[in-house]
Parts: structure tokens; C-alpha cells; sequence
């Protein structure tokens, strides 16, 4: 976590653009502001991006958006399967509903070992759009060096909730083969 304080007179914001000219590169997951004693403001990396100049699989500049004002919480159910927990695969969703769709940040609590075989754990995602009745979510994984199994997962957005049941026993991957998947959709 990295804080920054201006005397600047900051109105609301509503986006922020991220920009570099050095030589490291930086993976920003989710930037949390907060003007004064209002309440902070969340935006999520919904693109996967990192920000470089001379990386190719990035880029110098890069844009994020408040999406709504609806605060949505995924409950996940780790199966007690033999190896369902992951340490290592890093997950982010897209819930889908009447009135459109929204783009979580990613699935991790801080100072939290997520993911653990036979927990159940909460991510909680403030900003998000509102979608309406909650139809489906998609589970994309990203990066990582193992595999992820759930045995069902909760939606909640303001007073909607959807339980979507992975009856098939997919694994959330990065890499498609026989046993897992690296994107997912669960639909009602």
C-alpha cells in the first residue's frame, strides 16, 4: 500500500489516468482514493494491465473509471477435494445482469490466505455498476502456477443475490486442458 496526500482542492473523482516514462513496470490491481472525509473511491485494473514503457505486454498509460455505486460481495466455497485450494492462481469477474454487466477487481483479501481447501471466504467490491437481477458470472484466471476448485459461489449486489453451483467440478486455470478452464461462465 503506497499513500499520497496533496493540498490540491479535489472535487469527486470519477476517473484517474495512470501513466510511466520509467523502466520498471507496475501491475496496479485495485487504486483506492479518498478526498477529505468523503468515502474512498474504488478502480479496479478491469483490463489486466501493467503499466511500462519498454514491457511489451504493456502499456505507458492507462485509464480507470468508477464503474456505479453498488457494492458487490462474491462468496466462494472451496471444495475439500485433494488440491482444490490455490495459492497461486489469481482470479477477477464479471457479473452479468438485467441491466448490464460489471467487472470485479481481483480475488484476494489482504494479509489472507484466499482460497484455502474447504473455506469459505468473502470479496468485497465497492464501485461497482448496477446491474439489476444478477443472470450470470464469469470467472476469468489471469495468471498463476496452479489450479482452483469451488464448490459454489454467491453473488450479492445491493439487495440481489444469486447462488451459481459448479456441478461440473470445473478448475479455474490459466492454461485449458482436460481437467480445468482459464475462463468460466455460470449462468441461472
Amino acid at each position: 500500500t503506497v499513500t499520497y496526500e496533496t493540498k490540491l482542492k479535489l472535487g469527486n473523482i470519477h476517473c484517474i489516468d495512470l501513466q510511466t516514462d520509467g523502466e520498471d513496470w507496475w501491475w496496479p490491481r485495485t487504486i483506492t482514493i479518498q478526498v477529505g472525509n468523503a468515502k474512498p473511491v474504488y478502480f479496479y485494473n478491469t483490463f489486466n494491465q501493467k503499466l511500462s514503457n519498454n514491457d511489451k505486454d504493456s502499456v505507458p498509460l492507462m485509464w480507470m473509471c468508477q464503474q456505479g455505486y453498488k457494492t458487490c460481495t462474491i462468496t466462494a466455497e472451496t471444495s475439500t477435494k485433494n488440491h482444490a485450494n490455490s495459492d497461486g492462481v489469481v482470479i477477477m469477474g464479471t457479473i452479468y445482469g438485467k441491466k448490464g454487466a460489471t467487472m470485479t477487481g481481483i480475488f484476494d483479501n489482504d494479509d489472507i490466505n484466499d482460497l484455502e481447501k474447504g473455506q469459505t471466504e468473502n470479496f468485497v467490491f465497492p464501485n461497482m455498476r448496477d446491474i439489476g437481477n444478477i443472470r450470470c458470472i464469469a470467472l476469468r484466471a489471469l495468471v498463476g502456477t496452479d489450479a482452483w476448485l469451488f464448490n459454489s459461489m454467491t453473488v450479492t449486489c445491493g439487495s440481489k443475490s444469486k447462488t451459481f453451483t459448479n456441478s461440473d467440478e470445473i478448475w479455474l486455470e490459466v492454461d485449458d486442458n482436460d481437467i480445468g478452464q482459464s475462463f468460466m461462465k455460470m449462468c441461472d
